[in-house]
């Protein structure tokens, strides 16, 4: 049985004053690179808990640049101890429906909302307050130039200046510079795919439906997708492999929509080679993002992301009042991999699975959802971020001759 949780605890502790960039000490307990949600989610566990951080963040502003579609399930924020503040939440939605190639559609839903659609810049910024509150120094403006690890310490370079760490969490994100300068094995570039989206105003959509398109003319290696914001309004984008992205988002308007405005557009990367294959190094831990802990199968990371770097957070904050020697990062792999291991390893196998399949047996497999009844399962069971479920009762159910014609991908 897979966890749905990971091993956290919570605990109230009194708060620490927050100090400006000029004042930058000389040493830190733990130092966290990028103040993104797994940064600050590793942050606010280990204030929690009386330690001593930093976050460094070289943008000037929490959230900013924006680059997420932003859809984040209910069960996966209780998952990071989170309650759903109206702040950042700016739609609600309770099922998607899914498009083969040729049209063929279907529905997953449920009565209750099961997701909800949040403004980046707004979520992120309510992680910071929160890491605050517990005490986490938050550090805008500035950027880790370099780290050298051991067993034993980490030495920072921060615009110039040296700070001495007992632990480093690297949270940089798709673009991490840390992780190849410290030794490890980055993602496969193969698996980091170009993004477009654009926020529509004046569209027709179901308010609470997502909509994903599996078309490889337009988004070979991922989908395209339409996530509602509001009663008349969206957030629209695609992803793919070797494709001219506003070309390709702008046949995908045409077809989809009869009139809309653009009021923004945003560009970014979506990871979906899975985990890094080692995700620390003397005392520095990787996280989210930069540790590939994204599900390869959607791109999200947020949630999943989330529960490695409360993990890592945890753990760190043991080893620092525990006394533990630098092999502690271990056992945050250890708990990770345990949690999240296997789902990973299955959203990979059925991202390439989706990758290499002509669009006749896609078709053929949404046909064969749709005859057996297998939607309404699926929303009996779905879940967001915990997807092998799902994948299981697909497998079970698909007819035998449809099965051999998927077994040379395997």
């Amino acid at each position: 049985m897979k966890p749905q949780t990971l091993n956290l605890i919570n605990l109230k502790l009194p708060l620490k004053a927050s100090i400006p960039k000029d004042d930058l000490e000389m040493r830190t307990e733990v130092a966290v690179i990028g103040a993104g949600p797994s940064g600050l989610l590793a942050a606010r566990e280990l204030a929690e808990r009386s330690v001593d951080v930093k976050v460094f963040e070289e943008h000037n502003e929490i959230g900013v640049p924006n680059h997420c579609a932003g859809l984040l399930s209910l069960s996966g924020l209780g998952r990071l101890n989170l309650k759903v503040d109206e702040g950042f939440v700016e739609n609600y939605v309770r099922g998607a429906v899914f498009f083969s190639p040729s049209g063929i559609s279907f529905r997953v839903e449920s009565k209750e909302a099961q997701a909800c659609v949040v403004d980046r810049t707004a979520f992120d910024s309510h992680l910071a307050e929160l890491a605050r509150e517990e005490g986490a120094e938050i550090i805008k403006g500035v950027r880790v130039d370099d780290v050298v690890v051991s067993r034993e310490l980490a030495n920072l370079q921060v615009e110039g200046e040296p700070i001495e760490a007992s632990f480093v969490v690297d949270a940089e994100g798709v673009k991490s510079r840390i992780v190849r300068r410290v030794g490890l094995k980055s993602f496969d570039s193969r698996g980091v795919l170009r993004a477009l989206q654009y926020d529509l105003m004046d569209v027709d959509v179901e308010r609470d439906f997502v909509e994903l398109y599996l078309d490889r003319r337009l988004a070979p290696g991922f989908f395209c997708w339409v996530i509602p914001t509001g009663k008349n309004s969206a957030r629209v984008g695609l992803a793919g492999y070797n494709i001219n992205l506003r070309r390709s988002l702008m046949i995908f308007l045409k077809r989809r929509f009869e009139g809309y405005a653009i009021n923004n557009a945003r560009g970014g990367l979506v990871i979906t080679s899975g985990p890094i294959p080692k995700t620390y190094i003397g005392r520095l831990a990787v996280v989210g993002d930069a540790a590939g802990q994204v599900k390869p199968t959607t791109g999200g990371g947020v949630i999943v992301g989330g529960m490695c770097a409360r993990l890592c957070g945890q753990v760190i904050a043991e080893a620092l009042r525990g006394g533990a020697d630098g092999n502690i990062l271990s056992e945050y792999e250890k708990g990770w991999i345990d949690s999240l291991g296997e789902e990973f390893r299955r959203m990979k196998l059925v991202r390439r699975l989706l990758n290499m399949l002509p669009d006749r047996l896609i078709d053929q497999i949404f046909k064969r959802i749709i005859d057996a009844g297998l939607h309404e399962e699926l929303s009996r069971i779905g879940d967001i971020d915990f997807q092998s479920g799902a994948f299981n009762l697909l497998i079970r159910n698909l007819p035998k001759q449809l099965l051999k014609s998927l077994s040379f991908l395997r």
